[in-house]
């Protein structure tokens, strides 16, 4: 018994495992997702007032 228990909670840790790297592949994706989102606006705005971007502002 003390062996289905230990498979259990082994194939229990394991699922927790991956559901806890596929919410953190997920907010990684949503972290590339905002930054591409502001950089794309970021160029926008500097286009619309015809600035040139200084490298150290980054």
């Amino acid at each position: 018994m003390s062996q289905q228990k230990s498979k259990a909670q082994h194939d229990q840790a394991r699922i927790n495992y991956c559901r806890s790297c596929i919410s953190e592949f997920q907010r990684l994706g949503y972290v590339d997702a905002f930054i591409s989102e502001e950089t794309s606006r970021k160029q926008s705005l500097l286009d619309h007032f015809n600035i040139q971007p200084d490298p150290k502002s980054d």
